[in-house]
């Protein structure tokens, strides 16, 4: 897991780039924006997203993140989710998400 420090108005990505991560916001806000730049989501602590980057399934973002305030995200890639969810629970649930 890599925290990453984010200002305000501070981009985490944007739409169509090509992402591996998911990302945990730990504190802070951020904006979820969509293809006119306007506002289509915020995300809070405790908030989780990038998941299907992070599993390979679609691996250019669909929106564009951007710092509302002060905020600390972790980033995560597939070898912290094989780790943390363990080898087999990973494999079964790439599996299950290849079926679909």
């Amino acid at each position: 897991m890599v925290p990453i420090r984010l200002n305000a108005g501070d981009r985490l990505f944007t739409r169509r780039d090509v992402g591996t991560q998911m990302f945990v916001l730990y504190t802070g806000e951020l904006a979820c924006l969509g293809l006119d730049e306007r506002e289509v989501k915020m995300l809070r602590s405790g908030d989780c997203f990038g998941e299907l980057a992070a599993l390979g399934l679609a691996p250019e973002r669909t929106l564009t993140v951007v710092a509302k305030c002060k905020s600390l995200v972790y980033s995560l890639d597939r070898a912290d989710l094989e780790y943390f969810l363990g080898a087999e629970a990973f494999a079964s649930l790439k599996f299950s998400s290849d079926q679909n």
